[in-house]
């Protein structure tokens, strides 16, 4: 049987340390509450190997992201096609413009513009020009002869890409879009050829 004056001896060399912090302002020292830190998450990762250079490590992580999560894919399916594009991986970077595509509001325009930036004038030019063919709306109209026009620029060929401007302010006469589209037109002109 433990006697009162046992007790309150063990009461006091557990309790010394703490008169004793308590008399000169400072309690005993504690280990440091360990920091966890969460894991890098794979979107992190995957922006540090484009940061880095790395854009086939990058697109594979991105990829995974999206095959696992339907919310991540739409706005990764952006970002693939960018990075396919910059790597020359006309393929890949086409599946994921579809993929694109089915969200878009202009689905066959913003193929034209995948197509242009792979380098596939003939292919962005037939594009637009089907989508010119079914055409009813006039802003539509001149927005898609704006576009032709910069795949006939970028291809090189100065009479189609006047020929689009033309074309595209002769559609906007009349309209809120006649100024921006004579502007086009005259600073196509003021270039020396």
């Amino acid at each position: 049987m433990i006697r009162f004056r046992d007790a309150a001896l063990v009461l006091c060399i557990f309790l010394a340390p703490l008169i004793q912090a308590a008399e000169t302002n400072s309690l005993p020292p504690h280990p440091a509450p360990a920091i966890r830190r969460a894991p890098p998450n794979p979107r992190e990762i995957a922006a540090a190997h484009e940061r880095a250079g790395r854009r086939s490590e990058a697109a594979s992580l991105y990829e995974e992201m999206a095959r696992t999560n339907s919310a991540a894919r739409k706005v990764l399916a952006h970002r693939l096609v960018a990075i396919y594009a910059e790597t020359g991986e006309t393929n890949k970077a086409l599946t994921w413009a579809h993929e694109v595509m089915r969200g878009n509001p202009d689905p066959q325009a913003y193929l034209a513009a995948v197509q242009a930036r792979l380098g596939q004038s003939r292919e962005a030019q037939e594009t637009l020009e089907r989508e010119l063919a079914r055409n009813t709306n006039t802003t539509r109209a001149v927005t898609l002869r704006w576009q032709l026009a910069e795949v006939f620029e970028k291809a090189g060929d100065t009479a189609k890409t006047r020929k689009a401007l033309n074309d595209a302010a002769a559609c906007a006469k009349g309209t809120v879009m006649e100024p921006a589209a004579q502007k086009r037109l005259k600073a196509l002109n003021q270039r020396p050829d």
